[in-house]
């Protein structure tokens, strides 16, 4: 069976070496393999033996009887040890953003994207996106789920013909078990995902090589990223070998903030938290975040602090932002962000200065209204 061999991740170049083929085949980061450059089944074969031999390991591990008890006593005292100090960080966290320091910081962001909003009622959603925005004049941060938002899952189905799940190493056999609302994660992770992570790194990794890219999304994270002032953050819930290929794949993703999971830590899975951290280290920007399905739901936690959110078109994601009535646009491509997001002056944008009326470059949405 062909295997595929690789070095280097996040933004290094990736070269890949099919074994029994003494050329070998190098992988332009930029886009993803082709079924004839990995073997999609082979790499499906591979994943279901694992998740076979790992049989035993979860029966004994009993995250089987605790998702449905939901009583730690169901597990297994290492499992139980491991679930618990995961809690123990995610509980840290959440005591920061919490802190009366930070309640009152986080209150300061929150009345500014009021006091736009008051400005701007009756207005569309792109005007009330430029008057919060604007309340920040010292650039944007913007946050990117990864899976399916940054990649494109179903892209990949078609192009792999289906042989492929696009979900991470461990999804088949350990998702029924995280709960409805992924509130068991710390329990399903210590039963399986952290040894997987440990074990197979490379086989996560070969599962970012098969992720297709949203289209349009390499280009529009470059973009971002390059204006003066603005961060781009990558905030996944997929573990770093996956992660380090895809990011690899992006032009300029030097430049970007990673947060993911590893063997030793699921806090990026707490993303409402997570967005209220963010916030408190940059101050003085406007947040902004991107995301397709129900693991960003718990960002609606910080809404009072997001500027606006951008959703894949017909999610849950965007059901709920509709829902509360957020600020929000659907996206099915990375040039629908861009729409949103940047404004070429002219005298039909009549907000615009004066002075910029004749130039063709492009002005991020918070200029229109800063001072």
């Amino acid at each position: 069976m062909k295997e595929m061999l690789h070095t280097g991740t996040g933004a290094d170049r990736i070269q890949a070496v099919v074994l029994g083929n003494p050329s070998g085949v190098e992988i332009n980061p930029t886009r993803s393999l082709t079924p004839n450059e990995i073997q999609p089944l082979s790499l499906a074969q591979r994943i279901e033996e694992i998740h076979i031999n790992m049989e035993p390991q979860l029966e004994k591990s009993g995250i089987r009887i605790f998702s449905k008890s939901g009583n730690p006593e169901d597990l297994e005292p290492g499992v139980r040890e491991s679930a618990e100090k995961q809690r123990e960080r995610l509980d840290r966290l959440n005591r920061r953003v919490n802190s009366d320091k930070a309640k009152e910081a986080l209150s300061k962001r929150e009345l500014k994207l009021i006091e736009a909003d008051s400005e701007m009622k009756g207005k569309t959603p792109q005007e009330r996106l430029q008057a919060r925005m604007s309340k920040f004049p010292n650039g944007v941060v913007y946050v990117f789920d990864m899976d399916n938002t940054i990649t494109d899952h179903s892209q990949q189905v078609k192009e792999m013909d289906g042989l492929v799940d696009p979900h991470l190493l461990g999804s088949k056999v350990l998702d029924p078990h995280i709960g409805e609302n992924r509130e068991y994660f710390p329990e399903a992770y210590a039963a399986g995902w952290q040894q997987l992570v440990k074990e197979h790194p490379k086989t996560f990794a070969d599962g970012g090589r098969m992720a297709t890219m949203r289209e349009g999304m390499p280009d529009l994270l470059d973009k971002l990223s390059s204006k003066e002032n603005n961060r781009v953050t990558v905030l996944s819930s997929n573990f770093r070998p996956f992660v380090d290929v895809v990011m690899g794949k992006i032009p300029g993703s030097e430049k970007f903030r990673v947060l993911s999971l590893n063997e030793k830590s699921v806090v990026p899975t707490s993303k409402g938290d997570m967005l209220k951290h963010i916030a408190l280290q940059n101050p003085d920007k406007a947040l902004v975040y991107v995301g397709d399905g129900g693991s960003d739901i718990p960002t609606l936690e910080a809404s009072g602090v997001v500027a606006g959110y951008f959703a894949l078109e017909g999610s849950s994601f965007k059901q709920s932002l509709d829902k509360r009535g957020l600020v929000n646009f659907g996206y099915k491509k990375g040039q629908d962000i861009e729409g949103i997001m940047f404004i070429k002056p002219n005298k039909e944008n009549p907000d615009l200065k004066k002075e910029n009326w004749q130039t063709s470059k492009e002005i991020p949405i918070f200029l229109q209204y800063a001072a």
